[in-house]
């Protein structure tokens, strides 16, 4: 009973030290910097109330009460998702969370006081709507999630997106220069409408508003207060995106991508954040792709701060003014007709008094004009951007924020591995099972991701954090190649801080020792397809890939110098392989040349894995590499990765190769294997008895397996990619491929 005493009363005060320290603005523990105060703008005590009051909660300091997954065979998860809303909201309140997944949502969803809505991940879960507008008699159905009088309520970490399925055609918007609203559609792409598939509601064009996909995403109505919407991915919506109501008040939008709608005509379409409330703070989102981010009835008090629009700012109509847009790109594009900082039109009345923009990225992309100079702007009578201060507040800054408290500093995770140490030797055709150890003094830790030569593995959400133990997943830590590996984990607290851990590790044996290629005349193969790399007078002898065939050009003959060295000489042509003059870097084509006596005419090769890499002597940073992986690709040269497949080849004896044609490796045409490549088994058909004995041996002569057939199959998962012989006990060989 003591300790577990001890551990609550440590884990209180850890808990209540990290509720002073915060990372993200919007997070608790921000307060206004009186130091900071300008008393020109007496408004800046004001912007310091924006925002959900005490901040969003940390990610652990909410409990978890219901875990939702996607349930096979459900055509609408909303009544699923609403009733743990419910729940929850009954119980006192807590989290929702989604697991990983895709969940079809047909129906509307209330949001309720004192809940959380959180998916497992932003990429991995998705809220896929097929909700349909039923008209004027159901209102409410225009919303797929509707908050009215709630407070102390997020939505975090998923993504939405749209169906637009209407009678039997999908409907696409555009994103990029072809979504646009209906006026810069009209005067700019008049001609060029028919290519459009963005939908308005003007008779004039040739598709016309789809009224049953006038759906919202967010409408934030009544007495909505502190509330937010966290780190989420919101795509393609019906018609708009996000509505907070003028009753509204210290609402949240932060780290929220807003992009593409498919109806952007008149009435309210086509809007990315549309913002009527008070003390509403937009910390960090992408809003692109929409007609406009807006500012309107009633909106008093709102920051903009750290935010990315590829939309005009529209001061639309009715606002109260008092509004900061402060350090945000605002990169209008050429296809958008309004400016960076818009109003609505003359009916619409005059934008308020005393909105500023202070110390943005303002780019007008229809006249290339910028705006990077520090003065504080307003509206004027005229409705047009002018200077309301030459020069900027004293200390830099509007919205003048510090952490209370000192402002202390968050700990980073702690990461180590288990399961493989750093420098280990492994045997060729090795599997790894590495296991991250992550934990967070002052928090908890969000997700794990691996990463293997700086490939991305996998991303693991929850301890244990592990890798390579299940059967269909994580291949790339199986059967491993020979080569040098490198080994990361990245594990992100639940304040976004990151920790990273790296370690290498060899498999199979060193590259250094006899040599690795015995001179003679060989094909050289690409390992992604069954084309070889020849030089032909008619291409001015460049190297290029081409389909295989008993051909001269295809054909050459390997040298060894010395440590691995090879002079390469077209059969064909008797010139050498080659990087013309000599040149070292990425991008430069390959070719031959008459002789051979320079280091950009002599090729180091490396063994990797079951193949070759060919470093130039000269430029020993880049390899041979077939460019960008196409058919009948230039050869050129590239800087040099273990992991890079179109660096890897094979190198196929030929038949004018007598002395390295071993009796052993002859095929004999009469069995068939397929699939040729294979990954799991083979089936061989040709062989007359069923349970023949077998072996097979790898490319250098080495048997790597002794069986039988079972039913003419063979299983061959546990043999890495590569070249393989068949030997049957009745003296039949052929060769197959192991992808």
């Amino acid at each position: 009973m003591k300790t577990t005493n001890h551990f609550l009363v440590l884990f209180a005060i850890l808990f209540t030290l990290n509720m002073g320290v915060a990372q993200q603005l919007g997070d608790p523990g921000w307060v206004f910097d009186e130091s900071k105060y300008d008393n020109r703008f007496p408004a800046m005590r004001e912007y310091a109330k924006a925002g959900v009051q005490g901040g969003i909660p940390y990610r652990y300091s909410t409990p978890v009460k219901q875990t939702l997954s996607v349930v096979s065979g459900d055509s609408d998860m909303a009544n699923n998702i609403q009733s743990a809303i419910n729940a929850v909201n009954s119980s006192g309140g807590g989290v929702v969370l989604l697991k990983n997944g895709t969940y079809p949502i047909r129906s509307q969803i209330t949001m309720k006081s004192n809940v959380i809505l959180r998916g497992e991940s932003k990429n991995g879960v998705l809220l896929e709507v097929f909700m349909r507008f039923q008209g004027a008699s159901e209102p409410k159905k225009k919303e797929v999630f509707f908050w009215k009088n709630i407070q102390n309520a997020g939505l975090e970490d998923f993504s939405m997106i749209y169906n637009a399925d209407y009678q039997g055609k999908q409907m696409f918007p555009l994103d990029h220069d072809w979504a646009f609203s209906y006026f810069s559609a009209y005067s700019i792409r008049s001609q060029n409408y028919s290519n459009e598939r963005v939908y308005h509601d003007r008779p004039n064009f040739k598709y016309h508003t789809v009224k049953n996909i006038d759906v919202i995403y967010v409408r934030m109505d009544g007495n909505t207060k502190n509330c937010w919407i966290d780190n989420c991915n919101f795509r393609d919506s019906g018609s708009a995106h996000l509505i907070i109501s003028n009753l509204s008040k210290h609402i949240t939008i932060r780290n929220t991508l807003v992009s593409g709608a498919f109806q952007k005509g008149n009435n309210g379409h086509g809007y990315g954040i549309n913002c009527s409330g008070t003390y509403v703070l937009m910390v960090k989102n992408t809003v692109k792709n929409v007609r406009h981010w807006a500012i309107q009835q009633g909106a008093i008090y709102n920051v903009v701060y750290d935010c990315h629009s590829e939309t005009d700012m529209n001061f639309h109509q009715g606002d109260l003014g008092l509004n900061l847009i402060e350090k945000s790109k605002i990169h209008k594009p050429y296809w958008h007709v309004w400016s960076p900082f818009q109003t609505g039109a003359s009916y619409h009345g005059d934008p308020g008094r005393g909105n500023m923009f202070y110390d943005n990225d303002v780019i007008d992309g229809s006249n290339g004009k910028k705006y990077t100079d520090k003065k504080v702007y307003t509206f004027n009578r005229d409705r047009k951007v002018v200077p309301m201060f030459n020069t900027p507040p004293k200390h830099g800054t509007l919205y003048a924020m510090k952490q209370s408290g000192g402002g202390g500093q968050n700990q980073l995770p702690v990461v180590s591995f288990s399961g493989i140490a750093n420098g280990a030797q492994l045997d060729e055709g090795a599997s790894i099972r590495p296991i991250v150890n992550a934990s967070d003094p002052d928090g908890n830790i969000v997700n794990v991701k691996l990463y293997l030569n700086n490939q991305f593995i996998r991303q693991e959400n929850f301890a244990p954090y592990e890798w390579g133990h299940l059967a269909n997943k994580d291949t790339q830590l199986k059967n491993l190649e020979e080569g040098t590996y490198t080994l990361k984990a990245e594990a992100t607290d639940d304040k976004g801080d990151k920790t990273t851990k790296t370690l290498t590790f060899k498999v199979g044996s060193s590259n250094s020792g006899g040599q690795l290629i015995a001179n003679g005349t060989y094909f050289i193969e690409s390992t992604q397809s069954n084309q070889r790399l020849l030089s032909r007078s008619q291409e001015n002898h460049k190297a290029i890939m081409h389909n295989p065939g008993n051909y001269s050009d295809q054909k050459w003959v390997f040298n060894h110098i010395g440590d691995n060295v090879y002079t390469i000489k077209n059969v064909k042509t008797n010139r050498f392989l080659e990087v013309p003059y000599a040149r070292c870097g990425n991008g430069n084509n390959v070719a031959t040349y008459t002789s051979a006596g320079s280091n950009h005419q002599k090729w180091k090769a490396i063994k990797n894995g079951r193949t070759f890499v060919f470093k130039p002597m000269h430029c020993q940073n880049v390899a041979l590499d077939r460019a960008g992986g196409r058919i009948n690709a230039s050869v050129h040269t590239w800087g040099y990765s273990a992991a890079n497949n179109n660096q890897k080849w094979e190198i196929t004896v030929s038949s004018d190769n007598r002395n390295l044609a071993s009796e052993k490796f002859k095929i004999d045409n009469k069995v068939s294997i397929y699939p040729n490549p294979a990954t799991h088994q083979i089936n061989i058909e040709g062989v007359q008895q069923s349970n023949s004995p077998i072996k097979v041996f790898d490319f250098y002569g080495k048997q790597v397996m002794n069986s039988s057939l079972n039913g003419n199959i063979l299983n061959v998962d546990k043999l890495p990619s590569g070249i393989y012989f068949l030997h049957i006990e009745n003296g039949t060989k052929t060769k197959f491929v192991i992808e």
